[in-house]
């Protein structure tokens, strides 16, 4: 993809959760969670701008007085609900942009990315020729032994060779919901990320978290002590 200027970060939060109340400024190890997102956009100086948006007033001003660096926008409540998709919201974000301005969308429930994976993924992007990129970690569960539900519990028996064997298996990978990149026209043109000129950036899963439930923010908070990950980069 040939980029002429710095691509934009954005940002998106909203204040409701279905799971946690206000989970996206919820304090993980002591310092809200959006924050973990702002503070790797910033010190990886590969935007021209970090753009947060939020139906909240008081999220936007929370971050704007740790961040006055970044620039903050106000959407209504209805592009913010739980019903609400990505393409909605961006589209709506996007329309003061330029056609071929480039943006990196970071999920806010994703915080222990590092800059490294900021500058690789964008570097990736630039050189592939890629519509877009969405960044994945390899699953670690072969997709042959997942089970459905039948009526009353009963399972629905996975397609399983007698002859099953881990190592043989094809690898398999899942987006991990860190970062995803494209450009205004584009995505606007294909109202998604998933096409066939999407290219795949891979993370490891020390890195892949994402925080959906309590019990997720207790992980993410062991891992950030244990691998001292997500320290204040500015």
């Amino acid at each position: 993809m040939k980029v002429t200027s710095k691509p934009i970060a954005v940002i998106l939060i909203r204040s409701g959760s279905r799971g946690l109340v206000d989970k996206n400024i919820k304090p993980l190890a002591g310092k809200p969670l959006v924050f973990y997102t702002i503070e790797v956009a910033l010190a990886s100086k590969l935007f021209s701008d970090i753009w947060v948006s939020s139906d909240s007033l008081a999220y936007l001003e929370l971050c704007r007085q740790a961040y006055p660096e970044i620039r903050c926008v106000h959407r209504p409540k209805e592009l913010a609900l739980a019903t609400t998709s990505s393409l909605e919201t961006l589209r709506d974000f996007l329309q003061p942009f330029e056609e071929e301005q480039v943006f990196v969308n970071l999920q806010v429930t994703s915080p222990l990315r590092e800059v490294e994976h900021l500058i690789e993924s964008y570097q990736l992007y630039c050189q592939s020729g890629a519509d877009h990129l969405i960044s994945c970690v390899k699953a670690d569960k072969s997709r042959s032994l997942f089970l459905k539900f039948a009526e009353s519990s009963f399972i629905r028996p996975p397609q399983v060779s007698k002859h099953y064997a881990r190592q043989k298996e094809p690898v398999y990978y899942y987006p991990n919901g860190s970062i995803w990149i494209s450009r205004k026209d584009l995505y606007l043109r294909d109202e998604t990320f998933y096409t066939d000129k999407t290219v795949a950036y891979e993370m490891p899963k020390l890195y892949s978290y994402d925080i959906d439930d309590a019990l997720d923010f207790e992980v993410v908070e062991t891992l950030l002590h244990h691998h001292h990950l997500g320290e204040s980069k500015r």
